[in-house]
């Protein structure tokens, strides 16, 4: 493949400093907060706006040197243009999933960070099908993947759902307060709405591709897939994302396959296995 520069896309370009200089200045209005208010006190200011203005530090880098996150691909190996460093292919030896900073890791044979493919590339998912081209993922033997509640994100939300649940009952119980029933009412809600439309589990078979929601099972034959691909989806209400498999059907309707917690390159590599079979 001819070398390729990936660069951050314009629009996280703007979105990232808005946020950052948003942020920086919320930060500082929080912690002054009690010079103007004096039932405000200081020891919830300073902590909350100091964490606001780190974060923001972090939104400001990335909008105002988006080059240090560019990354150059080729049939040789990765180039960091901003850092100046190379690697072949031969030195990179796997990737893993990065939620906290929505990115994936590129890993070295040492299991270190050597780089990484930020979600907010142009065409990342051109530049991850490269990358796992070039570190040569093997693909696994199973054919069954399920989704795992016990990894970020599920876990986090999960917890967060099940303390909101805790103080609404307790509200109800100690205040009476109607409020805290409604609370835990619209949690389970959001609980059983995942339960029903997220995929739990998908299947490798002879007669198709097996992929379970909820109590639903849908079996899609190998002949009405044309392709199998990385994507993003969004995920929350924070401009968050998370890694997806996709499939192309002859239909040219795309369907999300990824079983959440299982492994995104693993699920691929398996499936692009069996297409390639049915060409023989």
């Amino acid at each position: 493949m001819a070398p390729r520069e990936f660069h951050v896309k314009r629009s996280a370009v703007v979105g990232f400093r808005f946020l950052g200089v948003a942020g920086v200045v919320m930060g500082v209005l929080i912690v002054l907060g009690p010079l103007f208010e004096s039932d405000v006190k200081w020891w919830l200011t300073v902590p909350v706006g100091t964490l606001l203005v780190i974060g923001a530090f972090w939104c400001l880098r990335f909008g105002f040197q988006p080059g240090r996150y560019s990354i150059e691909l080729s049939d040789q190996g990765i180039r960091l243009p901003a850092a100046e460093r190379w690697a072949p292919w031969t030195q990179l030896g796997g990737l893993s999933e990065n939620h906290n900073f929505q990115r994936i890791d590129i890993l070295d044979l040492r299991g270190a960070r050597f780089a990484s493919l930020d979600y907010q590339l142009m065409d990342f998912s051109e530049a991850l099908d490269r990358v796992a081209a070039g570190v040569r993922l093997a693909a696994p033997e199973h054919d069954l993947f399920h989704r795992r509640v016990t990894v970020q994100p599920d876990l986090v939300l999960t917890v967060l759902g099940v303390v909101t649940i805790g103080f609404g009952v307790w509200l109800w119980l100690s205040e009476r307060q109607p409020g805290g029933l409604l609370l835990p009412l619209m949690i389970i809600g959001v609980f059983i709405l995942d339960v029903i439309t997220e995929v739990w589990s998908v299947q490798l078979l002879a007669a198709g591709l097996t992929i379970r929601r909820g109590l639903r099972r849908q079996v899609i034959p190998w002949a009405e897939i044309s392709k199998v691909e990385f994507v993003l989806r969004p995920f929350g209400n924070h401009g968050g994302q998370l890694l997806d498999v996709s499939i192309l059907q002859e239909s040219d309707s795309r369907k999300q396959i990824r079983p959440r917690g299982s492994n995104a390159f693993h699920l691929k590599a398996r499936i692009a296995v069996w297409l390639e079979r049915q060409k023989v």
